[in-house]
């Protein structure tokens, strides 16, 4: 019974995962999500450190991130554009976050992974 209750819990995180991703390029809220899924915000945000081992926040953070590494490499979009595109606030602040969790800027990293189209 137990592990019944578990699984059921576990499609909250999933659910809410899925929603992510597909919202990834929208303004995401917690709260938004929360809703989406059927369950309240604190509990949304416990159930999804539980499982991923991570805060959801961070979670939205990489997905938006693994976005703006294939828009940096596959695209010509300027940094600006990204960020703007990502809903990260400012071209500064999306820098910052970029450094912080790939070690390098984005123009750095657009750079060491340039696609060479022949």
């Amino acid at each position: 019974n137990r592990r019944k209750k578990e699984t059921a819990l576990n499609r909250h995180v999933e659910e809410c995962k899925k929603a992510v991703i597909t919202r990834r390029f929208e303004q995401i809220s917690i709260d938004g999500l929360a809703e989406a899924v059927g369950i309240s915000r604190e509990y949304l945000q416990k159930l999804f450190k539980q499982y991923e081992g991570m805060s959801l926040t961070e979670y939205i953070t990489d997905k938006k991130l693994e976005a703006a590494c294939n828009m940096l490499v596959f695209s010509g979009r300027k940094i600006s554009e990204i960020a703007d595109q990502l809903h990260f606030g400012s071209v500064s602040h999306f820098s910052l976050v970029f450094k912080r969790k790939k070690g390098l800027s984005p123009k750095e990293y657009r750079q060491k992974h340039q696609r060479t189209v022949y």
